[in-house]
């Protein structure tokens, strides 16, 4: 069951502090929006997915065709890089920004070469400050791609120049979407020609087929 969100009677521009507010002032269309996270000093432009149910998903990362480098230091992943309206990292302060201000569900989508799709789906998911290097707090798991992440949970953000992981594999997080109830996926460097995470507030179950 998808709980129905009421649309506000004035037309909203933003900024916004979510997708899932975007979605709300009435805006259905999926697209590039303006958003402010409630503690944040500036707007970001982030895209904004409606097409998964049950909407107001924030897409946080994105890889659709190898396009975008996604081999950067510490204060390119802190920033963010690439295009919105292509392959893109919304950056870690950004996220962390986007995921202190409620609670927020992640979720991951991986396409491979053949067409077939799988998922992985969190219950909470946030990020802390740099202070910890992004330390990930995941809640549980479902889905059909298997729980990757379950050796990732607690761990510090990694870049080449910034080793913060116990393990020789490097990367906690490559690919992120949120909602206001939140998803997230990591997918290795070598990747198939569609993956991307999305967060969502969590008083909504996104359930894919």
């Amino acid at each position: 069951m998808y709980l129905v969100h009421h649309l506000s009677s004035s037309f909203q521009t933003g900024p916004f502090k979510d997708c899932q507010q975007a979605k709300e002032a009435g805006h259905a269309n999926s697209g590039i929006y303006m958003i402010k996270p409630e503690n944040s000093n500036e707007p970001v432009q982030l895209w904004c997915e409606n097409s998964l149910d049950p909407g107001g998903w924030a897409v946080i990362q994105k890889r659709t065709d190898g396009s975008v480098n996604f081999f950067r230091n510490w204060d390119s992943y802190k920033k963010g890089f690439g295009n919105v309206d292509g392959e893109y990292w919304l950056g870690l302060e950004n996220i962390y920004m986007l995921t202190n201000q409620d609670n927020y569900r992640l979720l991951i989508e991986l396409e491979d070469w053949s067409n077939k799709k799988v998922y992985a789906e969190y219950s909470s998911f946030r990020l802390e400050p740099e202070s910890e290097f992004y330390r990930l707090r995941l809640g549980t798991y479902q889905g059909n791609a298997g729980d990757s992440m379950i050796w990732h949970n607690g761990k510090q953000f990694t870049t080449l120049d910034r080793d913060r992981d116990t393990y020789t594999g490097k990367g906690i997080l490559m690919l992120l979407y949120i909602r206001k109830s939140c998803s997230m996926q990591q997918i290795p460097l070598v990747v198939p020609p569609y993956a991307y995470i999305t967060l969502s507030r969590n008083n909504t179950v996104r359930a894919p087929e």
